[in-house]
């Protein structure tokens, strides 16, 4: 059966995606745990692993720059599917007490900063020490695998996560629904070499570059999607990291790359811009 990798350890909102992923598409894998989301992708280019599930952003949030960043040196894999998931956050210790008894808070920092409101209002002088993962965090806590750095007792410690870690490693409930908007919602991409058809309901990914010294060569590039009606449902830059003021264009549109007017967009696209790069196109995901 093929593998597919996930940011773990067990009880991760990714496992939860990829549990639902799994369940209404019937896709054959296996589900394999790894700790980072670099090592998701060492373990895609390795073959250890046929495909990886990674977060790539968030409605509150924003991007998971670690996810973009890896995406540009993908190379035989490509975005295959697209997954909206819901997230609660909750807060969870060891044992039931008042708010008041928590010095530390461990938590991964996207956890983190979709409960700002919630901690600056009720635990504003809990000490942020920032996880892996939300499940790591837990793992640690209920084991009390914690750094020597951390003075705290485990009572005076709470994890920011998904309720289903208190039935994971066996924590308390202490708050339930901690992150700060009620509209919470994470977009997951799988990764794979599976073959996507063109469908009326599909988006594509890409990344570009603008050429640097030219005015206005960034909307010359934006303009020829507009010229054909393409939406663009996305558009975010990240550095280069090979010269400061250079960027790359992530861009998603709704489309698929093998059908007009797309087809004829993306190649235009990939003539005038520096640098083309296509990462997918896939079935468009809904919420439930």
């Amino acid at each position: 059966m093929k593998k597919v990798g996930f940011l773990g350890p067990k009880g991760t909102f990714s496992e939860q995606a990829l549990s639902q992923f799994l369940r209404q598409s019937s896709a054959p894998y296996q589900p394999q745990e790894y700790h980072s989301i670099i090592q998701l992708f060492d373990a895609l280019k390795a073959e250890e692993c046929d495909a990886i599930m990674i977060p790539i952003e968030n409605s509150i949030e924003g991007a998971v720059t670690h996810s973009m960043d890896e995406l540009l040196h993908i190379t035989d894999h490509h975005i295959s599917a697209e997954i909206l998931f819901p997230i609660q956050q909750c807060l969870l210790s060891i044992q039931p007490g008042p708010l008041s008894n928590i010095t530390d808070i461990l938590s991964h920092p996207q956890a983190i900063a979709q409960s700002k409101k919630f901690i600056e209002t009720h635990l504003n002088s809990a000490a942020i020490h920032y996880w892996p993962s939300t499940a790591a965090a837990a793992k640690a806590l209920k084991e009390n695998d914690l750094p020597t750095s951390l003075h705290a007792k485990p009572e005076q410690i709470a994890v920011i996560g998904n309720k289903e870690l208190a039935n994971t490693y066996g924590l308390h409930l202490l708050k339930e629904a901690v992150n700060d908007l009620d509209s919470n919602i994470t977009r997951f991409f799988l990764i794979s070499k599976d073959k996507t058809e063109p469908s009326l309901h599909c988006k594509t990914s890409l990344i570009c570059t603008s050429q640097q010294n030219k005015p206005g060569s960034l909307c010359d590039l934006l303009s020829i999607f507009a010229q054909e009606g393409i939406n663009l449902t996305r558009i975010e830059s990240r550095p280069s990291k090979s010269n400061i003021g250079q960027y790359l264009f992530y861009i998603d549109c709704l489309g698929h790359y093998q059908n007009n007017p797309l087809k004829d967009v993306l190649a235009r696209v990939q003539n005038e811009a520096p640098f083309y790069k296509w990462l997918g196109s896939y079935p468009m995901a809904t919420l439930d």
